[in-house]
């Protein structure tokens, strides 16, 4: 969607700069030693797959409200990876709640309960085994993916086979993010992007 032939949404952009600009590489990263670069080309193609995928299970954007849009937690350091999350769950109407690595399991746990998250993506072995050690406490908490090859993990290269479904166009909130505040208390912010 654009405006004035400019993007009104920040997934927008990939289609905007591939129309304008052509396919280049758009993000690098280290893996195993050695640079891994995506264009973006590819990067929009992973985008429209796994917002695809979130939606075929069963995650929905309800009404496009902070209330009513399902809710996605990404407990991950820098990488692709991130990036593919937050514009495919954008792409989806899907509310991403990130949150530091560091964040302890208390506090993981009141987040996730208090948005009612019901997927989440972990970022390594570590973060998984927070995660799983309080989703017995999460009652919303139904799919964990790890971006790492975890033993008995699923991994997020699962969603990135055979989409299902098709990706909404109209949106509201983008991201929810909680900040810890003094004597334990937490601060939501919501984002958002214009829907024309």
């Amino acid at each position: 969607m654009t405006t004035n032939g400019l993007p009104t949404r920040l997934f927008d952009l990939l289609p905007h700069r591939l129309e304008r600009f052509g396919d280049y590489t758009l993000l690098a990263a280290k893996e195993n030693g050695d640079w891994k670069t995506y264009s973006t080309q590819q990067v929009q193609e992973i985008i429209d797959t796994l917002s695809a995928n979130l939606l075929s299970l069963g995650l929905s954007a309800g009404d496009y409200s902070p209330t009513g849009a399902d809710k996605v937690a990404m407990l991950s350091a820098n990488r692709p990876e991130w990036v593919f999350v937050d514009l495919a769950c954008q792409q989806a109407g899907l509310i991403l709640c990130p949150i530091y690595p560091t964040t302890n399991p208390r506090e993981l746990e009141f987040i996730f309960n208090d948005a009612e998250v019901k997927c989440v993506f972990a970022g390594s072995e570590d973060l998984y085994e927070k995660i799983i050690s309080v989703s017995p406490h999460v009652p919303s908490l139904k799919h964990i993916f790890c971006f790492d090859e975890v033993t008995g993990a699923a991994s997020w290269t699962q969603l990135q086979q055979q989409p299902t479904a098709a990706s909404s166009s109209r949106f509201a909130t983008s991201q929810a993010t909680y900040t810890a505040a003094p004597f334990g208390h937490y601060y939501l912010y919501q984002w958002h992007h214009r829907c024309s």
